[in-house]
């Protein structure tokens, strides 16, 4: 891994992140995404089969870019930085 691939890593945000970031209960964020509290749930653990539409409405309303957000297992991620922090 290239020394910029490792400083862009740590700069992503999960969905969940950004929706906490933003203060928004997972029924306040699901609502303005147009969307239930469940599938919300499971695009926060997993955003891998989130639509590109889906991924830049989240983006706009998290006030994010979409390139920073990280798509995929929550939990990988989640563990992906621990490893990269021993």
């Amino acid at each position: 891994m290239r020394k910029e691939d490792n400083i862009l890593e740590h700069e992503k945000f999960t969905i969940a992140a950004l929706r906490v970031r933003m203060d928004y209960t997972q029924e306040e964020a699901a609502e303005l995404l147009g969307m239930t509290r469940d599938t919300l749930r499971k695009f926060e653990q997993n955003s891998e089969s989130a639509s590109f539409v889906l991924l830049e409405k989240m983006a706009a309303l998290y006030r994010y870019p979409l390139n920073l957000i990280y798509v995929g297992d929550a939990k990988a991620f989640a563990e992906s930085l621990k490893a990269g922090a021993s």
